[in-house]
C-alpha cells in the first residue's frame, strides 16, 4: 500500500510541477496531474497476461499497487469534483469514500471469502458448466455494481470478485470457462476508450499528445 501511495503522489507532484512550468494555472495543472498519475488496471493486466507474467510475484505486487491507485483515484476524483463545483474541498466526502472503500475490502475478506467460494464450489459440483459460468459472471457483475453504487471504481469490484472466485477449489475451471468472455470484454474496453476520443480536437493537440506519449 505504501509503495502504491508513494508512486502515485510522486507522479502527481512531478506532472503538476511540469504542467505548472508550462504556464498552466493551478486547477488545470492539478486536473492534468490527476489524469496522468493513474495507471489503467485493465491495460496493465492485459499486458502481463500476454507476456505470460501474470502469476509472477512481481506481477502480484503490481496488481496490489494498481488496486491502491484505484482507491486513491476515487478519492482524487471526489476531491476534484468538489473543488470544481463549490470551489472547496469536502473533507466529509473524502472521509465517506475512504470508509466505504475500507468497509467493502474488509467485508470481502471477512464475510465474502466465507460465502462466495463455497457457493462457487457447490455450483461446480453439479457439473453444469453453463450455470457455473453464469455464477462467475454474476459474482463479477454483482461486485462491480456494488462498488459502483457505493461510489468506488468498478475495477475494484471486479478485482475483489476475482479474488473470491480464485479462492474456490474450482478456480482453474472457472478461469478456463471465463477466458473467452474476458477476451471479449477486453476488446470492448479498448473500443470504448477509443470511442471517447474527440477527433475534432486532435489537430489542436496533436503535438502535445505526441510529446506526452
Amino acid at each position: 500500500m505504501g509503495v502504491g501511495t508513494i508512486g502515485l503522489f510522486s507522479t502527481l507532484g512531478a506532472v503538476f510541477f511540469a504542467a505548472n512550468s508550462f504556464g498552466m494555472n493551478f486547477m488545470d495543472s492539478l486536473f492534468i496531474a490527476a489524469a496522468l498519475s493513474i495507471s489503467s488496471t485493465a491495460i496493465i493486466v492485459k499486458i502481463l497476461e500476454d507476456a505470460g507474467k501474470i502469476k509472477k510475484e512481481s506481477s502480484i505486487l503490481v496488481l496490489g499497487i494498481l488496486i491502491v491507485e484505484d482507491v486513491i483515484a476515487v478519492i482524487l476524483i471526489s476531491t476534484l469534483q468538489s473543488i470544481a463545483l463549490v470551489g472547496t474541498v469536502s473533507i466529509e466526502g473524502i472521509i465517506v469514500v475512504v470508509i466505504v472503500a475500507v468497509g467493502l475490502i474488509v467485508g470481502t475478506f471477512t464475510i465474502g471469502i466465507r460465502v462466495i467460494p463455497p457457493l462457487i464450489d457447490k455450483v461446480a459440483a453439479t457439473e453444469h458448466k453453463e450455470i457455473l459460468l453464469l455464477s462467475i459472471l454474476g459474482v463479477c457483475f454483482g461486485y462491480s455494481l456494488l462498488a459502483n453504487i457505493v461510489g468506488l471504481s468498478v475495477a475494484i469490484g471486479a478485482f475483489l470478485a476475482g479474488v473470491l472466485v480464485a479462492e474456490s477449489k474450482s478456480s482453474e475451471v472457472s478461469k478456463i470457462l471465463s477466458s473467452p468472455i474476458k477476451d471479449m470484454f477486453v476488446a470492448i474496453f479498448f473500443v470504448s476508450v477509443g470511442a471517447l476520443m474527440d477527433i475534432s480536437q486532435l489537430e489542436d493537440y496533436i503535438f502535445i499528445a505526441l510529446a506526452l506519449i
